[in-house]
C-alpha cells in the first residue's frame, strides 16, 4: 500500500500512537484493478501503534495500570520503525 504512495510521507502524518495518509485513486495500489462499478475512490489510511503489554490497562476484567511512559508511543519511535520497516521517507 506504501508503493501507492511513493512510500513518501509529510512529517504532520505522524502523531504520539498513530500514522495517517490519504491515497488519492484505489488503482494506486499495486495489484488492484479498475472497476467500473465502484468508479474512482479514493482513501484514508489510518494505523494506531500501541506496545505490548497495553491490554492490561485496557481489558474488562482485572484491569491494572501500566505507567505512563509505557503507553505512548512517540512519533519520533513511529518514524525510525516506518524507516527501518518499510523504508519510508518523511518529507
Amino acid at each position: 500500500m506504501l508503493d501507492a504512495i511513493d512510500s513518501r510521507l509529510k512529517e504532520s502524518s505522524v502523531s504520539n500512537n498513530s500514522l495517517s495518509f490519504g491515497i488519492r485513486e484505489y488503482i494506486d495500489i499495486a495489484g488492484v484493478k479498475y472497476d467500473p462499478k465502484i468508479g474512482m475512490l479514493g482513501m484514508n489510511v489510518n494505523i494506531t501503534f500501541q506496545r505490548k503489554g497495553r491490554r492490561v490497562e485496557i481489558r474488562k476484567i482485572r484491569v491494572s495500570k501500566i505507567p505512563k511512559k509505557h503507553g505512548v508511543v512517540t512519533r519520533d519511535e513511529i518514524k525510525d520503525y516506518m524507516k527501518k520497516e518499510y523504508k519510508v521517507e518523511f518529507v
